[in-house]
């Protein structure tokens, strides 16, 4: 399993934590340069790479507010980031079958995440599907909480993994290999899109199948997370002006 971690540039800090924490574990790991929105360089490759942010994303009749207004510049730039540590992985690993990417805001205890990655290879899918991800599942979320408002529950599946509904705080996955380049054939750089929403409209367990028609999607891959990963890995919650926070950045 090989690991990368996206880290903007000028976020040293938690370039810095992210390097100590995964060292001191004794894990191996690539750095990918993650986008920032204000940065010229975010629409030189929109336009280099041909890249188009979402443009059906409003859903005026929906109560949910991150569903009545456009794509935010921060999840383009996600989104961008995410993409291109996507494609550098696929390429540069051509026999690896599983990728775990980090952003660099989670935060884990020394050794946790050493264990965990001990856990997903000893419960990897045998036989036929050797080295695909337990229960034949194309993603596995390490993280991700419960949305406030939304009436479903996480069904269990054994003692270590459960099945997610919705589910946002993309910031620990583990993607097998095809789900990485089943998401780039539909392409999502042509749909440019909250990273959170698009694996969910990928998995259909969301809201907006408006989407996921728009997007031709009609299999949904299959999610699965690991139980009480919110009491494992944690979003640090350092909001300044100058980093690229999601929320609140200007429509695009």
């Amino acid at each position: 399993m090989k690991v990368s971690v996206l880290n903007l540039k000028h976020r040293t800090d938690r370039y810095n934590r992210m390097v100590k924490a995964l060292t001191n574990e004794g894990i191996e790991y690539d750095i990918d340069e993650a986008v920032y929105w204000k940065d010229t360089k975010f629409l030189d490759i929109l336009k280099d790479r041909d890249m188009k942010i979402y443009n059906k994303w409003v859903s005026p009749a929906s109560k949910n507010r991150w569903y009545n207004r456009k794509v935010n510049a921060g999840e383009a730039a996600v989104a961008m980031s995410t993409i291109l540590m996507w494609e550098r992985l696929l390429k540069d690993y051509p026999d690896e079958n599983l990728f775990l990417c980090l952003q660099d805001d989670c935060e884990w205890k020394e050794g946790q995440l050493k264990t965990i990655i001990g856990l997903i290879e000893t419960t990897l899918t045998k036989g036929k599907f050797s080295g695909h991800l337990p229960h034949g599942a194309d993603l596995l979320y390490l993280c991700g909480y419960h949305v406030s408002g939304y009436d479903y529950e996480f069904k269990s599946i054994d003692k270590w993994y459960e099945e997610p509904d919705y589910v946002y705080n993309a910031h620990a996955i583990v993607y097998s290999r095809y789900a990485i380049e089943r998401m780039l054939a539909f392409p999502y750089k042509n749909h440019l899109m909250s990273l959170d929403e698009y694996l969910m409209i990928q998995c259909k367990t969301t809201g907006r199948l408006d989407v996921s028609r728009d997007l031709g999607i009609e299999r949904p891959m299959k999610a699965i997370k690991l139980k009480h990963a919110e009491n494992i890995f944690q979003q640090i919650n350092d909001k300044d002006e100058i980093i690229s926070d999601i929320d609140g950045t200007p429509e695009v």
